[in-house]
């Protein structure tokens, strides 16, 4: 992946937590990862 795919890639994450939309979330990381809110309530990405 380029330096520029990166960017959007980190960028469209981003902009996904902000519209709520975290089953789009999901599909941009690796199964094993977890989202930590503010309030320590982890979401898997299963």
């Amino acid at each position: 992946m380029s330096v520029e795919e990166n960017i959007k890639t980190v960028q469209k994450f981003y902009r996904l937590i902000e519209e709520n939309k975290y089953d789009e979330v999901k599909n941009l990381c690796h199964p094993d990862f977890k989202f930590y809110s503010q309030v320590d309530t982890p979401l898997n990405s299963e």
